[in-house]
Parts: structure tokens; C-alpha cells; sequence
């Protein structure tokens, strides 16, 4: 007898009813088939006087011998996963076909096959798109375990693992349909508690297909993402549909993979888990034997999981931060990963929060290059240098020019002395302005607020009150002034130079007075201390080769300029005046350049401090 006897659909669950009283059919099976391999009749027979899930077992069996060898020819270990997604699904037609030969009520059996083929029809296609049929093509994970382990244990791997225990689990995993096998036999007697066709039936078939669905459409995400990442590395171009940061990253982050790390993975298991289920519903159990098949599958599932996160972490810098805000199988609802963003009013997705993290990162990233170009690239230091020379120069000697230059800016017009520089200067300008568009905000911030200083100290040296702007500078500043450099010490003489004539009458200064060897006021030796002129400036400034006399007492009290500077410039008018001093005062700023490239413009302005 072929088949146990039952006579309710627990029954159909125990082990040692429907399993052990068989096993020894095993043995002979080989036998028997060669002696009727000539005889159709004989082998149907020899069919159906075996029990169906031996002859499975049987057949597991004889592929794993097979495995191996064609494996160990041609040292690609990957001949089990050509017909994964095949032999679950030959298993159970196999049981399908035995009871249909048997005269068995079908119909469940039948939707139960129907959902397999689909999932093969799945699988088989995907893994035939990624080139998994194509000669030489083997998963990569074998080739990074042969390089941990040596010849002879992957060898002893491949007979127990690879080519053996691979093959009885994808016997395993359909071993529930054995049951329900015996449960449509016991629906055809009559009499009988077990309904051929429920309700519950209808759910769980419709499940096993909302499975396939689920892992199709994560397959096709996938399929989708990878491509266009191709392209986009061999082009350049961003296909549509995609977005730089994205491809930029190297794994999807969107779709069914913003819920879970492995969509696809975790619906292929469920697939098998609920066709578990489906049996132990058929059989009246809460559990049985079958749930090892099920069980192993879930094992395996999880560490050749942990073996691919292994690699793409390694890969891929951002993983880690995926594996810690998304789930690997089952989604995380309603859970915020620590150092996550909280948005008050908004839950926002997986693939928001994943995208802001990598923005947030690349914004760091942006502004310490930015940071640290400007500050150690020559070229554009001297460049600026080289347009405000032109400017100044311009003003300097062009009193109506200048007086329109400050017009304009006061009424919010560009300056016609801009719109007229020559064109390799606005050339320059434009790029400038073009690496100013991408500033961080900070970097703006900052920007304003020196504009708003500058204006201040515009309005200071207007009204008189420069003196007590000067003894508030801030001590980051006066550090700079007091630091002993040669070059900056020149031009802070010159910084003086200018402030003196500012707020003291230089309408009586000789020709070589206050920038020139001496300070002299109504044809006596004097200091800025010692008198109370009221502030005017000269009509007409010039360079001078002298050198710059050293202050005493200082405006600024604890700093004493350095009396050998290398030059010095004689003001020729109010905008020369004005600018010189700005530009010498941002130098000390320039010259403080870190070594290593600062986390953001506050810690470099720290660092100068």
C-alpha cells in the first residue's frame, strides 16, 4: 500500500503514520526502476505502489550526486540554483499528478499548483534576465567564500550544503502539499468531516499569488534601479524617472525597498510559509512536521542575507545607515531609529528620511571642499585681490567716478564702473559669482553680516565716532593685528595711516606729513593723540616710497605698529581711503589657512581666533 491510513484530517499530520511505515520503500526504489526502465506499464505501476513522497525523496536524492559532479567540473557551484525555481514547483505537480491518477477529489491540489507555477514563472524569469542561464555564471557569494576557506572544506561544503542539503530542502519546503494530498483523499470518501473546497482555501490561494505579486514588483524596482544606475555610470546621464542622489548612492532606497531591505526575500518566504499554513489549516493542526521544511527555508533565507548585507555594507558606505532605519524582511511601523529626524505634524517615509540623511552628509561634504578651496587656492585669493586692486586704483584716481560708484551702490544700482571692467575682469567676476551661488547658508549669514559691519563702519568714520568703533574691535581681530607678520604689519600701517586722516585735519599736513616720514600739524611735530582737529579729508592722495614712522601713543590702545614696514601709500582720496583699510583687514583672515580642511566656516573663524 502506497498510501497510509487515515481516518480524520489529524491523521493526515502525524508523522509516524504517514512517513515512517514508508521509508522502507526507499531501498529497492533504484532497483526496480532499472529492472522496468524498458516497460511503461511497469514503471506507472512501480509509480503508483511507491508513496509519492518517497519517490520525491528519492529523486532529491539522486540529483545531489549529479550536482556535485557537474559543480566540481566545471567549478561553478551555482547547477542548484539553475533549477531552484523549478524543482519546488515539478514537486508539487508530482503530488498533483499522483492524486489525479489516484481518483482523488483535485481541486485544491490543483489552485495549490496553479499558485506554484506562478512563483516559478517569477523566479525563473528574473533569474534568466540577470544572466543566471547564461554559460559561466555563478552567484557571487560562492566565489567570496572559496576565498575565505580552503579547497578541501569548501569541497566537504559543497557534498553536504551545496549539492546535498540544497536539494532535500526544495523537496522539503513543499512537503505541506503531501498533506493536503491526503486530506483530498480523505475528502473523496464519504462520509467524511474534511470539505473538499473552503472558504479558507480561496484565502490562502489568493496569499501564495499576493506573494508572487509582491516579490515581482520588488524584482522589477530592483531590475529597474540597476539598470539605470548602469547607464548612468557608462553615460553620465540620469535616465528619467531617477535622481543623481540616488544612482550616486548604489542601492535602491524607493518603493516596496523604503519598508523593507529585502521585499522580495521576505515575500518568497512568506510564499512558502503560507503554504505551511494552508496544510496545517487542511489537516486541523496548529503545527506538524512539515513546519521543518519551512523552518530550514526561513534559516537559510537568513544567512544568505547576512552574507549580502556583509558585502554591501563593504560596498557601500551609506548601507549601514539603511540597515539601521529600514527592516530587513518585516517593515518598522511607527518606529524612529536613534539619530533619526522627528518632523512635528509630518511622518515621513523611510526614503525621505534615508535621502535627507545622504543630503545632509553631501552638504557637510560640499562645504568643507568649498571651505577649503577658497581658502588654499591661491588663484582665487589673487584674483580678488587683483579686481579690488583695479577698482581701488580706478577710484583713486577718478574722484567723479568715485562719488558715482557710492551714488549707485546707495540706490541699489550695479555700479557702471563694474558694468565697464574690462572683460577678462568680469569674466572673472561671473565665475566668482557662480561659486558664490553654491555657499552654504552660513557662509551667507556671514556674508551679511560683514556687509552690515562694513556699513557701520562706513557710517563711524562718517560721524566721528570711528575712535570708539576702533577700542570695540573684537579680540580675533586684534590677535591677528598683534601677530608680528611682516607683510600684515605693512598694511596695517597703512590701515592707520588712513583712520589718522580720517578723524584729523590733514588739510595742514606738508607734503610730507602723516604718509610721508612725519605727522605734522600747523608746521609741528605732533601725534594723533595730541590733537582735536576736526575730521576732513585731503582732496588729493599718492603713493609715496617713504617709509611709514612708527605711532605712539596708538589709537588703539595695547598694539604698537611695526616702524619698518616694507611700503606704505599716501591717501589720494575719500573711496581709496575707504577701501584700502577693508582689504587690509580681511588680509589676516586669508593668511589664516588650517592645514587640514575645517567641518564648517565657524570652526575655520574659530580655529583664526
Amino acid at each position: 500500500m502506497a498510501l497510509p491510513i487515515i481516518k480524520t484530517a489529524l491523521d493526515c499530520s502525524d508523522f509516524s503514520n504517514t512517513v515512517t511505515p514508508f521509508l522502507h520503500q526507499l531501498r529497492p526504489l533504484l532497483g526496480l526502476l532499472l529492472e522496468s526502465a524498458t516497460n511503461p506499464t511497469a514503471l506507472k505501476q512501480i509509480y503508483l505502489d511507491t508513496n509519492p513522497l518517497i519517490s520525491a525523496f528519492a529523486f532529491s536524492l539522486a540529483l545531489s550526486p549529479i550536482f556535485l559532479i557537474v559543480s566540481e567540473i566545471n567549478k561553478n557551484y551555482s547547477q542548484v540554483d539553475r533549477l531552484w525555481s523549478i524543482l519546488p514547483t515539478l514537486y508539487n505537480a508530482h503530488f498533483v499528478i499522483y492524486a489525479h491518477l489516484m481518483g482523488f477529489e483535485t481541486k485544491r491540489l490543483d489552485t495549490l499548483l496553479a499558485a506554484s507555477c506562478i512563483w516559478s514563472c517569477r523566479l525563473t524569469f528574473n533569474y534568466w534576465r540577470k544572466g543566471g542561464y547564461t554559460i559561466g555564471s555563478e552567484d557571487y557569494r560562492w566565489a567570496i567564500l572559496r576565498t575565505k576557506i580552503s579547497p578541501t572544506l569548501f569541497f566537504i561544503f559543497n557534498v553536504l550544503f551545496i549539492s546535498l542539503a540544497q536539494s532535500i530542502l526544495l523537496l522539503s519546503i513543499t512537503t505541506p502539499t503531501y498533506l493536503v494530498l491526503l486530506a483530498s483523499r480523505l475528502a473523496s470518501s464519504s462520509g467524511t468531516p474534511v470539505e473538499p473546497w473552503t472558504f479558507a482555501d480561496l484565502i490562502f490561494s489568493r496569499l501564495m499569488v499576493a506573494c508572487v505579486l509582491t516579490s515581482f514588483f520588488a524584482d522589477q524596482q530592483q531590475w529597474q534601479f540597476q539598470s539605470a544606475k548602469k547607464s548612468y555610470q557608462e553615460t553620465a546621464k540620469v535616465p528619467p524617472k531617477f535622481n543623481r542622489e540616488d544612482l550616486d548612492r548604489g542601492f535602491i532606497v524607493t518603493g516596496l525597498w523604503s519598508w523593507s531591505r529585502h521585499p522580495n526575500f521576505a515575500a518568497e518566504q512568506a510564499f512558502w510559509l503560507t503554504l505551511y499554513q494552508w496544510g496545517c489549516y487542511t489537516t486541523n493542526s496548529t503545527y506538524n512536521w512539515t513546519g521543518i521544511g519551512a523552518l530550514s527555508y526561513l534559516i537559510l533565507f537568513q544567512a544568505s542575507t547576512w552574507l549580502t548585507e556583509r558585502i554591501s555594507s563593504q560596498k557601500y558606505p551609506e548601507y549601514k545607515e539603511y540597515q539601521a532605519r529600514v527592516g530587513k524582511f518585516v517593515p518598522r511601523l511607527g518606529t524612529d531609529p536613534k539619530g533619526g529626524w522627528k518632523v512635528p505634524g509630518k511622518v515621513k517615509t523611510v526614503a525621505e528620511k534615508v535621502g535627507e540623511e545622504v543630503e545632509k552628509d553631501a552638504k557637510i561634504a560640499r562645504e568643507r571642499n568649498l571651505i577649503w578651496g577658497l581658502f588654499r587656492s591661491r588663484n582665487i585669493i589673487s584674483l580678488l585681490a587683483h579686481i579690488s586692486c583695479e577698482i581701488v586704483e580706478i577710484l583713486e584716481n577718478d574722484e567723479n567716478e568715485a562719488n558715482r560708484f557710492f551714488s549707485q551702490i546707495e540706490s541699489g544700482e550695479v555700479p557702471s564702473l563694474i558694468e565697464n571692467l574690462p572683460a577678462e575682469i568680469t569674466d572673472r567676476i561671473v565665475d566668482i559669482a557662480g561659486i558664490a551661488l553654491t555657499l552654504p547658508s552660513d557662509i551667507f549669514e556671514g556674508a551679511e553680516a560683514i556687509f552690515r559691519d562694513t556699513i557701520e563702519l562706513f557710517n563711524a568714520i562718517e560721524d566721528g565716532s570711528i575712535v570708539d568703533r576702533l577700542q570695540q574691535v573684537p579680540g580675533m581681530i586684534v590677535s591677528q593685528f598683534t601677530s608680528g607678520w611682516n607683510d600684515f604689519t605693512s598694511g596695517f600701517g597703512d590701515v592707520i595711516d588712513v583712520l589718522t586722516c580720517a578723524f584729523v585735519d590733514c588739510s595742514t599736513i606738508e607734503p610730507a606729513g602723516v604718509c610721508g616720514n612725519t605727522i605734522t600739524y600747523s608746521g609741528e611735530n605732533s601725534t594723533t593723540a595730541d590733537t582735536g582737529a576736526t575730521p576732513t579729508f585731503s582732496s588729493s592722495w599718492s603713493w609715496s616710497p617713504t617709509p611709514t614712522p612708527s605711532l605712539s601713543p596708538s589709537p588703539i590702545p595695547g598694539w604698537s605698529p611695526s616702524p619698518t614696514p616694507t611700503r606704505t601709500y599716501v591717501p589720494s582720496s575719500t573711496a581709496g581711503g575707504l577701501l584700502r583699510p577693508v582689504l587690509t583687514v580681511l588680509k589676516p583672515l586669508l593668511d589664516c589657512r588650517p592645514h587640514k580642511p575645517p567641518k564648517s566656516l565657524r570652526a575655520w573663524l574659530h580655529r583664526c581666533s
